[in-house]
């Protein structure tokens, strides 16, 4: 788990819903738990390479976090029901490496789908990860552009 709020009170209020978590502050070789709890701002971007899921918040107000820091490791998204103003979330929908719920009965469905059906999970990954890395280059097509209006 990763909040977006890492103060003492967030992380306690965490610790005390799920008592066998571990932060990752004091995480080490010698201590085990199936929930790590991110309490440091920063790492988030780093640590998608070892999942296989994600849920990335927003979607259920304005906004929406960064998509394609999970995506370009191939780990398909699961995220809110506002999506639409998000080119990437709609875009990780229509191929197949994103998710959008609005309950929790739909976010059980599609987590339990993925972690149970390996080929089908792969498929998503193969999917987000392809859809990220064909946007690769656009930087300095980008620049390219911008010093040809400069020359005119």
């Amino acid at each position: 788990m990763a909040p977006h709020d890492v103060s003492e009170g967030r992380i306690k209020n965490i610790q005390n819903k799920y008592p066998d978590s571990i932060r990752y502050s004091q995480a080490t070789g010698s201590n085990n738990s199936n929930i790590l709890i991110i309490d440091k701002i920063g790492l988030l971007p780093y640590l998608y390479r070892y999942g296989d899921i994600a849920y990335v918040g927003g979607g259920f107000g304005k906004g929406i976090h960064n998509l394609a820091e999970a995506s370009v490791y191939g780990i398909p998204v699961v995220f809110g029901p506002n999506h639409q103003k998000f080119t990437e979330a709609e875009e990780l929908l229509k191929r197949g490496g994103g998710f959008s719920i609005s309950t929790t009965e739909e976010l059980n469905t599609i987590i339990s789908k993925l972690l149970t059906d390996s080929d089908y999970r792969k498929t998503c990954r193969d999917s987000g990860a392809s859809y990220i890395y064909s946007g690769k280059g656009a930087t300095d097509k980008i620049i390219t552009e911008l010093a040809e209006v400069v020359k005119k």
